[in-house]
């Protein structure tokens, strides 16, 4: 089971608060803001399994920070 990003959480309630109270947004300005919430979401994700790879000292791990969103969230 993949885990749910913050984002992702965000934009189902989002969805799920306008579908219940009409809120009146530009879905197109959220939608945006939204990708591009996700793309520094994913860059602090892949940077955050790098810094703990440095500091797991003698330990070599092949997968690469990429690899490891893209199995983790997506």
């Amino acid at each position: 089971m993949k885990k749910q990003t913050a984002v992702d959480w965000l934009n189902s309630e989002l969805e799920r608060l306008s579908n219940q109270i009409g809120v009146n947004l530009s879905w197109a300005i959220v939608d945006d803001l939204i990708k591009q919430a996700k793309e520094i979401e994913k860059e602090q994700i892949i940077q955050s399994f790098w810094d703990g790879c440095e500091e797991e000292a003698g330990v070599t791990n092949h997968r690469t920070g990429g690899v490891y969103y893209e199995n983790t969230f997506k």
